[in-house]
């Protein structure tokens, strides 16, 4: 998949969940279709960061108005959530490939990246390959190997990765740990955080 099919595979689902969220409330629907319109024209993750940091501007405007149009700063506000969106995914990708990110993604984002690309294509091309999977149930001993917090159902997802001793690394959810793991800068595992 490209950088373009992903981009535009974000924003048809977005739009898509956007006309179903926002049906009744015309400037959230507005500003969230403007959004990720503006995304469209980006063609690179450099002309994404202008923009969410255009559209950020804008929002903070909004709030500064001595008596803000309530239309306009929803409408501003969604817009600039769904540009964020769209830098969230494309992060979690740039991370994957092992380039810096726009903003730091959160585990959503790194899940819907996961979604798009296939559990089974996510990771680097080169040693430690990682991929996402349930986590296993009633597992105890199941703990992220960066904070040390157990991996159960309410995570949905465990990150796995074989480090180059080929110990076992775990991640949860939390956007310290999911950054982390990303980053593919594992380290030792903490006494006891991995098996």
């Amino acid at each position: 998949m490209s950088y373009q099919e992903f981009v535009a595979r974000i924003i048809i689902e977005g739009e898509q969940a956007a006309r179903r969220d926002y049906a009744g409330h015309a400037a959230k629907l507005e500003g969230a279709l403007a959004g990720f319109a503006a995304c469209l024209n980006c063609e690179s993750p450099p002309e994404l960061a202008l923009l969410l940091t255009f559209a950020r501007e804008k929002a903070i405007e909004q709030v500064g108005e001595p008596i803000p149009d309530a239309d306009e700063y929803v409408y501003a506000q969604h817009f600039e959530a769904e540009i964020e969106w769209v830098c969230n995914c494309v992060s979690a990708l740039l991370l994957n490939e092992g380039y810096d990110p726009i903003i730091t993604p959160t585990s959503r984002g790194v899940m819907k990246c996961a979604e798009l690309l296939g559990a089974a294509t996510m990771g680097r091309p080169r040693e430690p390959q990682w991929f996402l999977d349930s986590p296993p149930a009633g597992t105890p001993d199941c703990l992220c190997s960066f904070c040390g917090h157990p991996i159960d159902a309410h995570d949905g997802l465990v990150m796995r990765a074989w480090n180059q001793q080929k110990l076992e690394i775990r991640s949860c959810t939390r956007d310290e740990c999911t950054t982390r793991f990303l980053s593919g800068r594992y380290g030792e595992p903490a006494p006891g955080r991995a098996s």
